[in-house]
């Protein structure tokens, strides 16, 4: 990863993966897994305050912005906008799971 915008995730690739619905997308695609439904069960049938623990942390799923991480670039690192994008994908993960776990 590097720092030129043709190396790195952009505010603009940020604006385009917003008007697409991306995140939509992908949340929707890793949902047909089977895998994804077993996890999904698991989580249901967790206590409501660990279900809760999990959601959270589900929602919290991104790699370290570069500042976050040092300054350094990196695979470790994602620019502002790639964490916004990788936050916006964990959302509608949990959506879906959310909307699967209801009584």
């Amino acid at each position: 990863m590097g720092e030129s915008a043709t190396q790195c995730f952009t505010d603009a690739d940020y604006a385009n993966f917003k008007a697409s619905e991306k995140a939509k997308m992908i949340a929707q695609q890793v949902s047909k897994s089977t895998k994804f439904d077993r996890s999904v069960q698991a989580i249901k049938r967790l206590k409501a305050d660990e279900r809760d623990k999990a959601i959270a942390q589900l929602k919290a799923i991104r790699q370290k912005k570069i500042a976050e991480n040092g300054g350094k670039f990196g695979p470790d690192s994602q620019t502002d906008a790639g964490a916004a994008a990788q936050s916006d994908i964990a959302t509608e993960v949990v959506k879906i799971i959310e909307s699967r776990i209801k009584p």
